[in-house]
């Protein structure tokens, strides 16, 4: 079993490099991969200490980088590249990510004052501008009647609010990623894949998730797509599996561990019934 998708303090998990490799040892996963959004710190961290001591099996590089495709915010997972060559490319520029994430602050901060939210407005932002600003809200009953949206989880919030054009809370966040072309060249220069991430977390119109996926085929470049995934159904799972083998495509696949931030979520095995097998790895050098 393996894990390609995992998140540390670096970026949007909570657990060090050393706990995600002492949890991959102790569950005998053969190859993990740190997937931090927009970030490669892990594996610098890592230069500072015996990685052997704490985790037997493979370590493959990884990065989380947000872009968008015909108009809909998506991830994609880079793997198996030069972090050294690719540190200083701005993709993974997480100063940049952080500054415009305190102008989507800004926003939420606008939009709450004038729904009457109650809520401190100093806030800091550790990871998402959504999470900061739910956190602080939900801790005030009031504000549960004039914002619905704070009944669901984070990351459900964040969907309906920030990524949902409905919402007054919404954000185009389109003009501070990257062309989703730049980013598969830039990874392609360092020797590295890139894969499409958690297709159906999307909001793609009429749920059309395939025909999406089959389009980004067509256009970009991308080597693959995250087939296993703890938010996809065994349908859905075949149905990635499927659309890469008739398009000679690679497959990956990975719990998305956030630690503490994702509840219910663990490495290796997602909510209990995630299995991404040794197999998928043949692209790997």
């Amino acid at each position: 079993m393996i894990d390609l998708h995992i998140h540390t303090a670096n970026s949007s998990g909570t657990d060090s490099v050393e706990e995600i490799l002492k949890k991959a040892e102790s569950l005998g996963l053969s190859a993990i991969s740190i997937t931090d959004n927009e970030s490669v710190k892990s594996y610098f961290d890592m230069q500072k200490i015996d990685t052997k001591k704490l985790y037997s099996g493979k370590i493959i590089t990884g990065t989380e980088i947000k872009t968008v495709f015909d108009g809909v915010v998506i991830d994609v997972l880079a793997y198996d590249f030069d972090y050294d060559q690719l540190k200083n490319s701005p993709i993974v520029d997480s100063k940049r990510i952080r500054i415009a994430q305190y102008d989507y602050l800004k926003n939420f901060i606008k939009v709450g004052k004038k729904l009457g939210l109650k809520f401190n407005e100093n806030l800091e932002v550790r990871t998402y501008a959504s999470h900061a600003f739910y956190d602080e809200v939900i801790k005030y009953k009031e504000n549960f009647d004039i914002l619905p949206e704070l009944k669901e989880k984070r990351e459900n919030f964040f969907k309906l609010t920030q990524r949902n054009r409905k919402s007054p809370f919404f954000i185009n966040e389109t003009k501070d990623m990257f062309n989703i072309s730049n980013i598969i060249s830039e990874i392609h220069k360092c020797g590295g894949k890139v894969f499409l991430a958690h297709l159906y977390q999307y909001s793609v119109d009429n749920n059309k998730y395939i025909e999406f996926a089959k389009n980004l085929i067509k256009i970009t470049k991308i080597d693959g797509i995250e087939c296993y995934h703890p938010s996809f159904t065994k349908e859905q799972i075949q149905a990635l599996l499927a659309l890469v083998k008739e398009n000679d495509k690679l497959a990956c696949g990975g719990s998305g561990y956030h630690g503490k931030l994702r509840e219910g979520v663990s490495i290796g095995t997602g909510r209990g019934n995630l299995n991404v097998p040794d197999d998928i790895l043949d692209w790997v050098k």
